[in-house]
């Protein structure tokens, strides 16, 4: 059994990015996880979206180490923007380019906080 390649992040990573501005360009080619997991010879679950920012990143790769913590082999955490807000209405991610609340360095401890959650995460499940 392969070990899985886990990822996740904003636009450069999402597998079925569209873009805003010219939606007209097929943008179907392979993004960057699933080359990468070839070259290493590894299962992909690219979990890539559209906008995302720190929260949704960190919480996708959260889930989903939790649940196939013994066939991950590799994960990445491609972090956005910090101001970026992320939240879930009804079970469904949603962002706003902009967080109004806040300033710079409160978005930035904030995603501090993510990264060393998410290394010690990892770090626990090898």
């Amino acid at each position: 059994m392969k070990k899985i390649l886990l990822a996740s992040g904003c636009s450069m990573t999402d597998l079925n990015y569209v873009s805003e501005t010219s939606p007209e360009i097929d943008c179907s080619w392979p993004k960057w996880p699933e080359l990468l997991a070839k070259k290493l010879d590894m299962e992909c679950i690219n979990l890539g979206q559209n906008g995302a920012g720190n929260e949704y990143i960190y919480s996708s790769l959260l889930e989903k180490i939790l649940e196939k913590k013994d066939q991950i082999g590799l994960v990445i955490a491609a972090w956005s923007q910090c101001q970026r807000k992320d939240y879930q209405k009804w079970n469904i991610w949603t962002e706003k380019r902009f967080d109004p609340d806040g300033d710079v360095f409160g978005w930035l401890r904030k995603t501090l906080r993510y990264m060393i959650s998410l290394q010690l995460v990892c770090e626990r499940y090898n």
